[in-house]
């Protein structure tokens, strides 16, 4: 049997109990509630005969932080093609685009995809394992697009938190670049 633990008409916990032992649940200040057939949970609070959900929790800073680091890992477009950005990827680009710049310095020129010195074209790998050769200032190019993305967000989270109070739908992509 499915029963809810209630406190003051709030469902304080909701666990599965043998008959057995329901009567024993039931201890000074909280009643039990037979909640097979209802869609309860802790938290929902009872007016007269009707359940209701609890509010939503109250948006804080940190919820809105994690909102902002899961889109930046989420991926970017560059050129038409969609590319990852984890931490380890982002790394992977900068240090790439700090190469391409230096190459870039020594006269790398438009076109040449073997200007980091190998003997093969220099790739990259996108999210789809599609792999695209760039050249010096295609690489830089994108590691100003993986910085952009990352800066986009940041101020996008700023400015969410600056609001007051932070909205309730701070997920939805109208907030977000």
């Amino acid at each position: 049997m499915r029963v809810a633990i209630i406190d003051n008409d709030r469902v304080e916990n909701v666990i599965e109990a043998p008959d057995l032992i329901i009567s024993a649940l039931v201890c000074p200040g909280f009643d039990v509630v037979d909640a097979d057939g209802l869609d309860i949970g802790i938290g929902w609070v009872r007016d007269g005969e009707a359940w209701a959900p609890p509010p939503p929790p109250v948006p804080t800073a940190e919820d809105v932080d994690a909102e902002r680091d899961r889109r930046i890992v989420a991926g970017f477009t560059f050129g038409g093609v969609f590319y990852q950005s984890r931490p380890e990827d982002r790394e992977n680009i900068m240090g790439a685009g700090t190469a391409a710049l230096g190459a870039m310095m020594l006269g790398a020129q438009a076109g040449d995809y073997r200007w980091h010195g190998g003997d093969s074209d220099f790739m990259w790998i996108a999210a789809d394992n599609s792999t695209h050769p760039m050249d010096a200032q295609t690489v830089y190019a994108f590691g100003l697009a993986a910085m952009a993305h990352k800066t986009a967000h940041i101020f996008a989270a700023r400015a969410i938190k600056d609001a007051d109070p932070i909205p309730a739908d701070y997920t939805d992509d109208a907030y977000w670049p």
